[in-house]
């Protein structure tokens, strides 16, 4: 459940984990935005955005043996705000690393480059102003045989928006493959790539490591 709105038209800072039919009744649907000219309309573009990925999901599902493409998005900007008619969706998707090396070089898989390749196309296409961030497991560096349980993107049980101060988080995986009525699947943990800098200076610190 999403906290009511703060003065400045945008969510009290913090990170809100909600399903997207969550986000929908609360950023679309909601009382406040039954005028909006927008709203509905996008939040459309963003399904069909996303069920290009579904799409190859279900393509692939032998080859990617469980895996998800999308582990989870975020949602921030203008749409998770009071703002009447936001001009668009700024969504960050996490996309599982494993997953998206098994299905490349296949018919159709130039959209994994493609949906992130020029934010004003999708933009003007679905909608979204989109991001990526790829994800994998990760063992702790000084416990290689354990998992990270969280780190300082997101936890296993919700993501969070990344701009406008804050946003709502959407576990995709479950909610959107629901709306094809694919069974949800679950991964235990993950971390940003862009946190290997900081991994690897870890390691070079660590009893062994290389200086």
């Amino acid at each position: 459940m999403l906290p009511s709105f703060a003065a400045n038209g945008f969510l009290p800072l913090g990170r809100y984990s909600i399903s997207l039919e969550e986000a929908e009744s609360m950023l679309v649907s909601a009382p406040e935005f039954q005028d909006s000219a927008t709203r509905a309309g996008l939040w459309g573009r963003f399904h069909n955005y996303l069920d290009r990925f579904l799409t190859l999901e279900e393509t692939y599902a032998d080859a990617l043996a469980g895996l998800p493409l999308i582990h989870g998005l975020w949602l921030g900007g203008s749409f998770v705000s009071t703002k009447p008619d936001p001009g668009n969706i700024d969504a960050t998707l996490l996309i599982d690393t494993r997953a998206e090396r098994a299905v490349r070089g296949k018919p159709g898989s130039k959209w994994l480059t493609t949906a992130f390749q020029s934010r004003e196309r999708m933009r003007e296409k679905f909608g979204v102003s989109p991001l990526r961030i790829g994800y994998q497991p990760v063992a702790r560096v000084f416990e290689p045989t354990s998992s990270l349980s969280t780190n300082r993107h997101t936890s296993h049980n919700g993501v969070c928006g990344t701009t406008g101060g804050s946003g709502a988080g959407c576990p995709a995986r479950a909610t959107a493959r629901r709306r094809k009525k694919v069974p949800p699947r679950h991964a235990d943990t993950w971390r940003c790539d862009c946190d290997r800098r900081q991994l690897s200076k870890a390691q070079a610190r660590a009893p062994g490591g290389r200086s």
